[in-house]
Order: C-alpha cells, then structure tokens, then sequence
C-alpha cells in the first residue's frame, strides 16, 4: 500500500500471507516486511496509518497473527510496534563467518 501526497510517494508498507504447515495451531500468518516514510513526513502519522491499513487487509484474510521483526538497534520501531499490541516472541541471531 502506498502514501502520497500531491501524486508523490511518501511512504509505503509491505506484506504477504504465508500458510504454514499442518503441525502449527495457528497456520495464516501475516507477514509485515516494511513500512517506510519519508523523512520529511515522519512523526505525522503516515506510519500509524499505513500499518492500520495492512492490519485491516489481514483480517480481510482472516490470518492468524501478524508477524514483524525489526532491528534491536531501532528503538523508535521497537516502541511502535509495542504500542500497535505487538509483543516479543523471538530473538534472532546472526554471526559473521570469515572466508
């Protein structure tokens, strides 16, 4: 879904729908991949907007749960997301392998 201003793109944000398999409880889960806004239209509420707006296409399709991961370093992110209801479900971990 996109934001615009005056025919402009100034943000967007990005998902799908994934079925996992049968051994899961809860199978249609929302995946949320990106929300951008630029930066000259950030704390206006863009954001806010454009994750109601995919939250809402979700439950059009009557998924499970809503998936997002966001990097430990974006605090403001993090504090977003816990305010949409998100909460904390898993820790990814990742280490350089020299070649």
């Amino acid at each position: 879904f996109l934001a615009e201003n005056k025919g402009v793109i100034i943000g967007y944000v990005m998902g799908w729908i994934q079925i996992r398999s049968p051994i899961y409880s809860r199978r249609r889960i929302g995946y949320l991949s990106n929300i951008y806004v630029d930066t000259n239209f950030r704390s206006s509420g863009i954001g806010k907007q454009l994750y109601f707006v995919i939250e809402k296409w979700f439950k059009k399709r009557n998924v499970d749960f809503v998936e997002v991961k966001a990097n430990i370093k974006n605090s403001d992110a993090i504090k977003k997301f816990r305010n949409y209801g998100f909460k904390d479900l898993n820790i990814t971990f990742y280490k350089k392998v020299k070649k």
